[in-house]
This record gives structure tokens, C-alpha cells and sequence, in this order.
């Protein structure tokens, strides 16, 4: 009990934020803050992106959230908007919590 599962923070956050949205360069910090790389078509979907951390549904796991470093990127197959988000989580969201006697 109360292991941490990694593999879990990626669908959570992606299950809440933009079916645009990609991920990569995922670091969690001794202190609690996770840290990855996010692209996303356009500024307008950056926005989006934003307001979703505002729903409390959201907040209650994903919190104080910053971004940094924001900048276009270009490729023949599609351009986008690339950038660094910080924030903090709720690590009881991927921790393992036993196994359901229910079957």
C-alpha cells in the first residue's frame, strides 16, 4: 500500500486536459512537482489547456500550475505550440490501494 504507480500519470493528466495535447519529458521532483513538455496545435489551444487546471475537479489533483518556455515549432507535417509545465499533483491518485475483494 501506498506505492507510487508513474505509469499512472500520464492517462490521468491526459484524461483530464486537451485530446490535442501531447506529452513528453515527464521529471518528478523529491518535492512534489511534476514537470513535462506539452504540444499543442495553436496559442488558442495553449489557453484551453490552461483553463481546464480552473475546473475544481481538476485542481482538487493538478495544482499550481505554471508554464514556461513557450515557443512554435515548425515541421513540414503540421506546426505547433511547444511548452514546459510545472505543477504540483495529488500522489494519492496513483498510489496502489489493494485489491478489490468484490469479484
Amino acid at each position: 500500500d501506498g506505492h507510487i504507480y508513474w505509469s499512472q500519470i500520464m492517462p490521468k493528466i491526459a484524461g483530464v486536459t486537451l485530446k490535442k495535447a501531447t506529452y513528453s519529458n515527464l521529471k518528478v521532483s523529491d518535492d512534489g512537482i511534476l514537470r513535462l513538455v506539452v504540444n499543442v496545435p495553436d496559442l488558442e489551444n495553449l489557453d484551453k489547456y490552461l483553463q481546464v487546471f480552473n475546473l475544481p475537479e481538476v485542481n482538487k489533483n493538478f495544482s499550481d500550475v505554471n508554464i514556461s518556455g513557450y515557443h512554435k515549432v515548425q515541421s513540414k507535417d503540421a506546426n505547433s505550440v511547444s511548452f514546459e509545465v510545472s505543477m504540483k499533483f495529488n500522489p494519492a491518485m496513483i498510489q496502489y490501494s489493494g485489491l478489490s475483494s468484490a469479484q
